[in-house]
């Protein structure tokens, strides 16, 4: 099964196509956005300081399951929906890199690297994390490039990839694998560490 959290509105919902069929989270302002857009919410969560009290009377009316938080709290509100979602076995955060409260964005990252069945996706980037030892196939796609960036210190093959990698140990803070390019199929080996991924659509 598959979640969706929905926390941001740079996100094409519509091209979302498994959305009906998930189990789907409207986190703060990210549930009014997903009922503006006709979206069905299983459950909005959030401390609602960023909607208006309109704004919440129509998620109240529309929404069975609204779980309403304290303001002053020790995680986000999107740390909060993640413990509710947290068994599935995919859990997409859907937007959330925007704006200029950067420390949610990093916030959220670091979830990623904390569970990696979590993802971010927004309409220009896409955010996962590779474990090790394992090896992982991604296909050519509308995501021109692709940075790889050590949890830890890692080792890393790269084939198929403009610029490719052989056993070679990626330490925290190395810049040596960003903006690469896949070439038709990339294959990542992660022979140690972890290994977090930004795949971006080029700049036009």
């Amino acid at each position: 099964m598959k979640a969706y959290l929905i926390v941001g509105n740079n996100i094409e919902l519509s091209n979302i196509k498994d959305l009906n069929s998930s189990f789907v989270v409207g986190v703060d302002k990210g549930a009014f956005i997903a009922l503006k857009k006709g979206i069905k919410l299983d459950l909005a969560i959030g401390d609602f300081d960023s909607v208006n009290e309109e704004e919440f009377a129509c998620l109240f009316g529309s929404v069975d399951n609204i779980v309403k938080l304290n303001p002053i709290k020790d995680v986000t509100d999107t740390y909060e929906a993640y413990k509710h979602v947290r068994d599935y076995d995919e859990i997409v955060i859907l937007g959330g890199i925007e704006g200029r409260r950067i420390e949610h964005f990093l916030a959220l990252v670091n979830l990623v690297k904390e569970d990696s069945k979590v993802k971010i996706l927004d309409n220009n980037s896409y955010i996962y994390s590779l474990k090790g030892p394992s090896t992982y196939k991604i296909k050519k796609s509308e995501y021109k490039y692709i940075s790889f960036f050590a949890e830890e210190e890692s080792i890393i093959s790269l084939k198929g990839f403009k610029y490719e990698l052989k056993d070679y140990v990626l330490k925290v803070n190395d810049s040596l694998a960003i903006s690469n390019e896949i070439i038709e199929e990339g294959i990542v080996s992660v022979l140690k560490g972890s290994i977090l991924v930004i795949q971006s659509k080029e700049d036009k």
